[in-house]
């Protein structure tokens, strides 16, 4: 009689192999490194996706590990989800160097604590660890998985699909594990947890003694590191071509300012800026000219890269206001 896998794990995995694209599907396989010896080169999807269920019952692969495959499966389309940064406050000086598979055991100790059944997984990958956390509360609501990604060494954590009910339990489970006072939303949410970690990074290294920039963790340059590459942009002379400037020395001139505010390196993407402020009315409507009083408002910026369409903006004369420097 062949082997079998169990109802739920086959169920997960033909689900993870439906939503993988057959030429992304060797990579996924080889992260995961389960199966290091199929080959799937010329074999239609379907033909693929029978074939791994087949190895995998063969080799008596359980439920755990599938859902370590789920987990670099999310890590790769991770822009399919929503991202909130949690920025933690550490208790002491120095942050504790705690190993991955360290983390795993304490997060899913503190975490049986609060729900009835509860698997966490975990990896490394780009200097960061990333978790999957199952939460399955019998008999009382629908089962729902979290995804966390923390940056160690640093007060940065980036949390998925945390429902309002688990926040509280979840949230207080890291500030155990990471032995920190709580944990503060500042705000910052998108689908890129990439650049999302990066600009809460850099808030961090800014608000941080000379000595701890001069010396960064190994894990927080890498992750400063991921993606950054020069923002390209015509040069004045190729631009000559197809517009006239009149001042070539005040465009040069702009580009230096653009350059020494925004940097050099393309900046992160990020899908939203909101400006929270007190203002006062500064137009010519009658009625509400008269009212001198100090008012709260907010502006919104929004688009698939915010923050470079603020630097056009500028680029292109329509706005002078810089952005803070950790932007």
């Amino acid at each position: 009689m062949p082997a079998k896998l169990g109802k739920d794990a086959e169920y997960m995995l033909r689900n993870i192999l439906r939503k993988v694209n057959r030429n992304n599907l060797g990579d996924l396989l080889r992260k995961w490194d389960c199966l290091p010896e199929i080959d799937l080169a010329g074999k239609i999807k379907r033909d693929s996706v029978e074939e791994i269920v087949e190895k995998c019952a063969k080799k008596k692969i359980g439920y755990s590990r599938i859902a370590d495959l789920e987990l670099h499966y999310a890590e790769s389309n991770s822009k399919s989800k929503t991202w909130s940064i949690w920025n933690v406050d550490k208790i002491g000086d120095t942050w504790e160097t705690m190993e991955v598979e360290s983390m795993q055991v304490k997060l899913q100790e503190q975490l049986e604590l609060y729900f009835d059944v509860v698997e966490v997984n975990a990896h490394i990958s780009g200097g960061t660890y990333w978790f999957r956390i199952h939460i399955d509360p019998v008999g009382k609501t629908k089962a729902n998985t979290v995804y966390a990604v923390y940056c160690p060494s640093s007060p940065v954590l980036a949390t998925a699909n945390l429902k309002l009910n688990q926040k509280t339990f979840m949230l207080q489970a890291f500030v155990v594990v990471l032995n920190c006072h709580h944990c503060i939303e500042p705000h910052l949410t998108g689908h890129c947890v990439w650049s999302l970690i990066q600009l809460a990074l850099k808030k961090y290294i800014n608000n941080s003694p000379k000595e701890l920039c001069e010396n960064l963790p190994e894990s927080i340059q890498t992750v400063l590191k991921r993606g950054s590459r020069k923002r390209k942009h015509d040069s004045i002379e190729e631009n000559v071509k197809n517009l006239v400037f009149e001042n070539l020395t005040t465009k040069k001139k702009c580009i230096l300012k653009l350059e020494e505010c925004f940097g050099q390196d393309e900046l992160p993407k990020l899908e939203k800026i909101e400006y929270r402020l007190k203002t006062r009315f500064q137009g010519d409507v009658p009625d509400m000219k008269k009212d001198d009083d100090v008012f709260s408002c907010s502006i919104t910026f929004e688009g698939s890269n915010v923050l470079e369409g603020v630097f056009n903006l500028a680029k292109c004369g329509y706005t002078s206001a810089k952005v803070k420097k950790q932007l």
